[in-house]
């Protein structure tokens, strides 16, 4: 079983990979140098010069620990909003948190009707608009995956969004995976299955994210030969940029990185796929999409044979992709790298995921950044521990950066944990 990175949450694929295509070359084309230049230039426009150091502190969010995780974490409500999961019971129920300063928190009471049920309830993404917050994520009422949507004013009451005209639902599984907030509203991304199995790009949109609607199915957009999911959308001056994978099941099972564009997310349109750009040996994927000024970065992944290492790619506008070679160790080297979450900081880019270089098992790990491309990983024995640690959603709040996952150290159960970096400097 291998696991696969998508955005805020590591979704488990069984398959194998295999290599067809040669390897990327990673000189950089004119183009490439190009828009690697436009790219950093509006990243260190709009940071510091060096990334400040950080003083982390591992937090237990509440008085004990909760089996299940924490998937992402927004600004909002009375202070900071966590949105994943509580497997305490028979299954797992969505679970929120809320803190006022990043080192307390409290997790709002449980209401069985809002996130509870027969089966399987799970948030993945939270988003915060003008007047509402929105969390989504699955429900497996009758033991398929649905779409599920949770709104709240403040962060503390919260409502489940009813699916009356089976918007999120379908004749097989739907997953939301990330969701945005734009001046126009809300847009939230995932993937559904129709009755022949075959699995396409969804996406929804909503003004208020209590009334919702399916952008409708264009196969040639959304659909394809394989596979497609989206799994992290991003919004800015260009419009929605999405990011998900392209699976192309005729040369074995080959993960591509595959982006989506659209200037008022219901009209959307898909980069044409290039191989020496988007693919290459091995499962190369996305991990979080995030826009920079008028830069957009994406950390994936990229697996060349081998463990996954992280990979980078950049874009002026959506449309034109350059994949760039770091220059630093940090994003490879034993065992696996996966980047799962970016926040843009006075100090820079602050990117969490985990990393299994010790070749024990696997911790949570921080890596800063002054312009997207050169990283530094941050060595420090709170991301350890035994077992496995990861990092899932971070955010900026203030002076702090602010990142929430999950900690597998006791019998291989997950638990939710929060990381809070102080600067030094």
């Amino acid at each position: 079983m291998r696991r696969f990175a998508l955005v805020a949450v590591g979704l488990l694929v069984g398959c194998s990979s295999a290599a067809s295509e040669p390897a990327p070359s990673s000189t950089a084309s004119p183009d490439t140098a190009v828009v690697t230049t436009t790219v950093t230039t509006a990243i260190t426009t709009t940071t510091s010069s060096e990334p400040a150091p950080f003083r982390w502190e591992r937090v237990m969010p509440g008085d004990e620990p909760i089996p299940g995780g924490m998937a992402d974490v927004i600004v909002g409500g009375p202070g900071l909003v966590a949105v994943g999961a509580d497997g305490s019971g028979d299954d797992y129920d969505a679970a929120i948190w809320t803190s006022a300063d990043g080192y307390e928190w409290t997790r709002v009471p449980h209401d069985e009707a809002v996130f509870g049920g027969t089966g399987d309830q799970i948030m993945r993404g939270i988003a915060a608009g003008e007047s509402s917050l929105v969390a989504v994520g699955f429900d497996t009422l009758e033991g398929e995956p649905t779409a599920a949507i949770w709104t709240s004013p403040d962060g503390l009451v919260w409502a489940r969004v009813s699916d009356q005209e089976e918007v999120l639902g379908g004749p097989e599984s739907q997953m939301a995976n990330g969701v945005v907030a734009s001046d126009a509203g809300f847009v939230m991304v995932g993937n559904a299955q129709d009755e022949e199995g075959d699995q396409d790009v969804a996406v929804w949109t909503s003004l208020d994210g209590l009334a919702w609607t399916r952008v409708p199915h264009d196969e040639d957009v959304f659909g394809g030969d394989g596979l497609q999911a989206a799994g992290g959308v991003t919004y800015g001056d260009f419009g929605f940029v999405a990011v998900g994978y392209d699976v192309d099941l005729n040369q074995g099972v080959d993960f591509d990185l595959a982006v989506w564009v659209s200037p008022d997310g219901v009209s959307w349109s898909r980069i044409p796929h290039d191989e020496s750009v988007f693919g290459g040996t091995g499962w190369q994927g996305p991990g979080p999409v995030i826009a920079v000024g008028s830069g957009l970065v994406v950390l994936g992944y990229d697996e060349d044979e081998g463990p996954y290492d992280v990979a980078i790619w950049i874009s002026t506008d959506g449309t034109e992709w350059a994949r760039v070679a770091s220059d630093s160790e940090a994003l490879g080297g034993e065992g696996e790298q996966l980047i799962q979450s970016v926040i843009g900081t006075d100090a820079g880019l602050v990117a969490g995921g985990r990393d299994g270089a010790n070749g024990v098992d696997e911790d949570a790990a921080i890596w800063i950044s002054p312009d997207g491309l050169t990283w530094t990983q941050l060595e420090d024995e709170v991301f350890g521990g035994p077992g496995d640690q990861e990092i899932r959603g971070i955010t900026a709040f203030g002076d702090l950066v602010v990142a929430v996952g999950l900690d597998r150290s006791e019998d291989e159960v997950p638990t939710a944990v929060v990381w809070v970096g102080h600067p030094t400097g």
